[in-house]
């Protein structure tokens, strides 16, 4: 009789301390659950559908159908699969490669954003059905290009700046040293119209 009086107070000693840790241990700050997350739509973007997921709204994109939103990690997945919402995916800071330019000459590698220009598109470009020989005019309003770049056939550019020094204010004004100082330009034509050349 006494052992079966020892194992009941255990037993409800054990589920005592459960009920009372469990909670203890599950409570986490609100914070620490929710991520940031960059929401796209088909069509204009519902800002009230993200609250209503618990979205705490922290960007509104004017030129894309986005939503910047910090918001629970489950929540996040379950917005991901309404109507209308084209894809949930984290914001994180996105950092340019520097490149050795020594190696780059022996070794070509294609960077990350190159083979998602390919990807899974469901249009077209009609000039992808000319041969690779046609002369196609293509604009970069960027940072300039390298006019020597070896993977670039480069014929002709213009720099266009402001000039906000004595009347009239705010001139536009125009030159041909376009040259890259900074690589982005450089990077973005490569991106259009490197040279396929192994």
């Amino acid at each position: 009789m006494k052992v079966n009086s020892w194992v009941v107070i255990i037993f409800a000693i054990v589920f005592i301390v459960g009920l009372v840790a469990a909670p203890m241990g599950a409570a986490a700050p609100p914070d620490a659950e929710k991520v940031d997350v960059l929401i796209g739509f088909h069509g204009s973007p519902n800002p009230g559908l993200v609250r209503a997921f618990g979205g705490e709204i922290y960007w509104e994109f004017t030129v894309v159908d986005v939503i910047a939103a910090r918001i629970p990690l489950r929540s996040a997945e379950k917005l991901g699969r309404q109507p209308g919402v084209r894809y949930v995916e984290l914001d994180r800071p996105v950092y340019s490669l520097e490149i050795n330019v020594a190696s780059a000459a022996e070794v070509q590698t294609l960077p990350w954003g190159i083979d998602r220009v390919f990807g899974d598109e469901n249009y077209s470009f009609p000039t992808w059905q000319y041969p690779t020989e046609s002369k196609i005019a293509v604009a970069v309003l960027d940072t300039g290009i390298d006019r020597n770049h070896e993977d670039l056939a480069v014929e002709g550019g213009k720099r266009f700046y402001l000039v906000s020094s004595g009347p009239p204010w705010n001139r536009l004004r125009d030159d041909d040293k376009y040259d890259d100082v900074h690589g982005h330009g450089t990077h973005v034509a490569g991106t259009i119209a490197a040279l396929d050349n192994d």
